[in-house]
């Protein structure tokens, strides 16, 4: 059971929200290159200053701007926000699972034991 209380609207005309729009840089997303756990997209930042993603955070991404890895840091709480500089960049962001090589490396471990153990059986059942 739930008490809802305290509601508040609001109104605001939407001009205002296309004003905002105006003052912010948009990325626009290179759609061929983009797939999988990458995003590729270019942007002409007319003013230095913090790119916000709205992404959350986490510790496998790999940035770069026009080529050159950047740091990341936590923006709005948990998204992903890192400074760039005014003018026109390329900007990739790559995702890896954090373990995800680890992962793999035990998962093929385990592969090449299994086909070991398969192949020492067959090689028993021969000599019986």
């Amino acid at each position: 059971e739930y008490e809802i209380s305290n509601i508040k609207l609001y109104m605001l005309d939407y001009s205002e929200i296309e004003k905002l729009k105006e003052s912010h840089d948009e990325m626009i997303i290179d759609k061929d290159a983009t797939m999988g756990d990458i995003i590729v997209g270019d942007i002409d930042a007319k003013k230095d200053g913090w790119f916000h993603l709205s992404l959350p955070y986490d510790e496998g991404f790999k940035i770069t701007v026009d080529g050159k890895e950047v740091d990341y840091y936590t923006s709005d709480i948990n998204f992903i926000g890192f400074y760039m500089e005014k003018g026109k960049h390329k900007i990739e962001i790559e995702y890896t699972a954090p373990g995800y090589k680890q992962g793999m490396a035990v998962t093929i471990s385990g592969l090449l034991l299994y086909g070991i153990f398969i192949f020492a059986e067959k090689k028993k059942w021969r000599a019986v």
